[in-house]
């Protein structure tokens, strides 16, 4: 995990919570690799559904923060679920309770429910033996460009938040998602607008208005939904290195300065 987004994100508590990710004009992945790292590193079974990277990619940036993803494979605390590329389908190992890792997947004849009741088997036997469980998705808005209906995906994602959060031994969900404003997908927007509205905590990674810099990146704004629908938020300048994300407040860069 990164200190700097550990620090600003210290106050609160992400146990039992959906975290929705999203990004525009930026790439926002660093924060999914936060949450990833602090979840291993916190000896959290972590169950990664990916529908945009290779497990080597999570791999490579997790080894820089002093976490052995293939270890972590192996000793069966990470579930990777590699929908870059494959999307689910039957299989004779699903017939017989085989491990979610060894689902087959078709892009013609994809089943959320059945991915759904597959982790809720698996995650339900974890927590009986009391272990805490927590699902990283990313990135969720790339199957509305495979064809998944917007319909499906909200559903999906209402019922791994009930498994998740309603339990002290489930969650975080964490939800990555792309939502380019310059863009006109209406999709895209529905998606996280819906996510955002049913999220605990919403973290933004955008562009800066003032265009491309060397020194400062973007702009991450955190949303915290409190009780009785209060909402109260904070914001940080980034930058992204090769091994580290630095926050500023605004107007503290020794860019700006």
């Amino acid at each position: 995990m990164f200190p700097d987004i550990a620090t600003f994100l210290a106050c609160k508590e992400f146990k039992g919570k959906f975290v929705l990710i999203s990004d525009s004009q930026i790439n926002g992945d660093f924060m999914i690799h936060h949450f990833l790292v602090q979840a291993l590193k916190s000896n959290t079974i972590v169950y990664l559904l990916s529908f945009g990277q290779l497990l080597v990619h999570y791999s490579t940036v997790a080894s820089k923060q002093g976490v052995n993803v293939a270890k972590c494979v192996s000793s069966g605390q990470l579930h990777f679920v590699d929908c870059f590329t494959r999307l689910l389908t039957r299989s004779s190992d699903e017939a017989s309770g085989g491990p979610l890792r060894s689902f087959s997947f078709d892009h013609r004849n994809m089943s959320l429910k059945l991915l759904y009741l597959k982790l809720k088997a698996e995650i339900d036997a974890e927590m009986a033996g009391g272990k805490s469980c927590c699902v990283i998705i990313d990135d969720y808005s790339i199957l509305l460009s495979l064809g998944m209906s917007l319909s499906h995906l909200v559903d999906f994602i209402h019922y791994l938040r009930t498994m998740l959060c309603s339990s002290n031994k489930g969650g975080p969900l964490v939800v990555m998602t792309h939502c380019d404003e310059d863009v006109e997908d209406e999709e895209e927007r529905l998606l996280r607008d819906h996510l955002s509205y049913v999220s605990h905590i919403h973290i933004q990674a955008t562009g800066l208005k003032t265009g491309i810099s060397k020194d400062i990146h973007g702009e991450l704004k955190v949303q915290w939904c409190e009780d009785f629908g209060q909402v109260t938020s904070q914001d940080r300048h980034f930058k992204v290195t090769d091994r580290n994300v630095q926050l500023f407040s605004k107007g503290t860069s020794t860019a700006v300065l």
